[in-house]
């Protein structure tokens, strides 16, 4: 089924990937951006138009024609943390805004791009999407606030991911991915030949390939309404792993691509062993998603990356 996809906060790291996932699939694709002048190289041939999530006629003219309309548009964990008043008009009457403008130019789905970390901070235990949403910091309860918009909307379907980390290259170096733990290590390799953690390694997380989101949203988009309309599903690789553990994973893919095996520096061990989550995803499973969890393409690709547009010359 080929479907017309609008794309909000198309610019960032996931925007991107997921404008030539989709479009891979068979899919229609138009970027909605703050900033229609100055696109990555990757998106100057695609359908772009500048919006405003804030200003619900500039959603309305960018949305006519639309069948899907993905909703990525929010401001980061650090950003909200920041200025708490502005992340709640963007994350929450942003897309409150967006829902509304959807519907009212017939788009029949909208996929919002939510997260884990609405659950609870720090992420420790077993998580269903029926589980307490307890997380107090702006960007977890902005996020929570949004869900309820597109999970209530009326005369459209709704429908939630609670992504846990998503792990992959953006398509553009520009894109605002580089505070993420595995980009930011792949990119130090890149600059420096070695990588450093800020702790001592042994918090854990949950990590999805980028391509596995890619993959499940174009699902969502095609899947019959009554399978998919009003729900939340988490989307997570439904275990942790530390983040030692992932900076020699990445460390191993680095020799393994370039002969090469960086030390790595982590803080002094203190002991502690935090547990970490478990994500439990049978809601996806029940409709027929299976999530392959093997990270060694993304990490690969991101080295790849980060080799071309930082590498030491």
């Amino acid at each position: 089924m080929m479907l017309n996809v609008s794309i909000t906060g198309a610019r960032g790291l996931l925007g991107g990937r997921l404008a030539m996932g989709l479009a891979s699939a068979g899919h229609s694709i138009r970027l909605l951006t703050r900033d229609s002048e100055n696109m990555p190289p990757w998106a100057v041939a695609m359908d772009v138009r500048a919006v405003d999530i804030q200003d619900r006629q500039t959603l309305i003219d960018g949305l006519r024609g639309s069948d899907a309309v993905v909703h990525l548009a929010s401001m980061n964990a650090q950003e909200s943390a920041a200025d708490p008043t502005a992340a709640e008009r963007v994350n929450v009457g942003g897309t409150r805004n967006t829902v509304e403008a959807a519907r009212s130019v017939g788009a029949r789905r909208l996929l919002y791009m939510s997260t884990v970390h609405v659950y609870d901070a720090p992420l420790q235990g077993a998580y269903q999407e029926d589980s307490p949403t307890i997380n107090c910091h702006p960007y977890a309860e902005t996020h929570h606030l949004a869900e309820d918009f597109v999970c209530g909307a009326k005369d459209i379907e709704g429908v939630v991911l609670r992504l846990s980390n998503g792990l992959g290259a953006p398509l553009d170096r520009n894109a605002n991915c580089w505070m993420l733990i595995a980009n930011d290590l792949c990119r130090q390799f890149a600059e420096t030949g070695a990588l450093k953690l800020r702790g001592t390694g042994h918090d854990r997380r949950d990590f999805v390939p980028v391509s596995e989101v890619v993959r499940a949203v174009n699902m969502m988009m095609t899947r019959e309404a009554s399978i998919v309309k009003s729900k939340r599903f988490n989307l997570a690789a439904g275990f942790s792993m530390s983040t030692l553990d992932l900076a020699r994973l990445i460390a191993e893919r680095a020799e393994a691509l370039f002969s090469v095996l960086p030390d790595i520096d982590h803080a002094p061990d203190d002991g502690e062993r935090p547990p970490g989550p478990r994500v439990d995803t049978e809601r996806l499973r029940r409709i027929g998603f299976e999530i392959a969890t093997d990270l060694g393409d993304e990490i690969d690709n991101m080295l790849v990356f980060c080799r071309d547009e930082f590498g030491r010359a």
